[in-house]
């Protein structure tokens, strides 16, 4: 479980920084100003799914002995 909560952690900060990078270099916000966007709702309920998708590998439960076929 700490390999997928990590794998989730990791997913979760790449996102993040890729998103403040669009923020300011497409946007031309300040840190600041990328941080004050979060008060608003469609932000907020970005930011949801994205610690949604972040959360996505802890979700995915395989029982142990369990074996998948590769696609």
């Amino acid at each position: 479980m700490a390999a997928r909560l990590l794998m989730g952690g990791v997913a979760f900060v790449l996102l993040m920084v890729a998103e403040l990078g669009v923020s300011i270099f497409a946007f031309n916000r300040s840190f600041a100003a990328h941080l004050a966007v979060y008060a608003t709702t469609p932000a907020l309920l970005g930011l949801v799914g994205q610690v949604a998708f972040a959360l996505f590998p802890a979700f995915q439960l395989v029982h142990p002995g369990e074996r998948r076929p590769l696609p």
